[in-house]
């Protein structure tokens, strides 16, 4: 994972926000992701039950977010904002688990972008001793870890 704090807070309109962004433009020296200052920021009233909105304060970005543009059409990533591990904190909420202001870390969709809409059951509380980046950077590679061993049939007391 490579993390990074996102910077991109303050953008001018509630509707708008800054984002990497998966781009494509015919033939064009610019193919492949971009920072956009103009994306389309996703919005507290359409959260759906289960659903929080998060203030994105740090990112990390994994193989699998750049390889997406050799498995998937162009068509299909086209303007979507980049990667899916992140820290930050919750704005607004229509979960039972996570209320406003709760320091979350998890995965979704976008990640690196200034906010994003979260399922509850892909997110977990922060520990307080670890940074927004250190969290960022958790999720695919713990998750990762967590199948190898799954997979292996790895039991307690064993040895891998």
């Amino acid at each position: 994972s490579v993390v990074a704090s996102c910077g991109l807070s303050s953008s001018s309109s509630a509707s708008r926000m800054k984002a990497l962004v998966y781009e494509y433009n015919a033939g064009a020296a610019t193919d492949g992701m971009r920072f956009a200052d103009d994306s389309t920021a996703p919005s507290a009233a359409a959260l759906k039950t289960g659903e929080v909105l998060i203030e994105v304060k740090a990112a990390a970005i994994n193989p699998v977010d750049y390889k997406l543009r050799a498995l998937l059409p162009r068509f299909a990533l086209n303007g979507r904002a980049v990667a899916q591990d992140f820290s930050g904190v919750v704005i607004e909420s229509k979960s039972s688990k996570y209320q406003k202001g709760a320091a979350v870390y998890g995965n979704a969709s976008g990640s690196i972008a200034e906010r994003l809409v979260a399922a509850d059951k892909h997110i977990a509380y922060k520990p307080p001793s670890i940074s927004f980046n250190e969290a960022a950077s958790l999720p695919t590679v713990a998750l990762t870890g967590y199948q190898a061993f799954k997979k292996g049939g790895l039991k307690e007391g064993g040895s891998a």
